[in-house]
């Protein structure tokens, strides 16, 4: 990706973003034909228009959960990705680190 030069300053843009689709076929996984919808966040730095480094965060124990590849730890309720409360100081909830 190449980006229009504004300035030589260094950027950084974060993309917070959710994808669905149906798993038709890749990596070494059988196509199931499934739904599915995984969360991703993806941070770029950009000096002098250009892409210079790009590290992402996805949710691939969730989409193999969704695939039936494994099986999902805990139920939806307990899904730490969701916002919610934040546990007191020194008293940490089941499922949250």
């Amino acid at each position: 990706m190449h980006l229009p030069p504004r300035s030589p300053s260094t950027r950084r843009i974060m993309a917070d973003l959710s994808v669905e689709t149906v798993y038709s076929a890749s990596g070494r996984a059988c196509p199931t034909g499934r739904a599915v919808k995984q969360h991703q966040m993806h941070l770029f730095r950009i000096v002098a228009g250009e892409i210079t480094e790009h590290r992402a965060v996805r949710d691939d124990l969730g989409l193999m959960a969704q695939l039936g590849l494994m099986e999902a730890d805990a139920p939806p309720e307990d899904d730490i990705s969701r916002s919610g409360p934040d546990p007191s100081p020194g008293q940490m909830q089941p499922g949250r680190t």
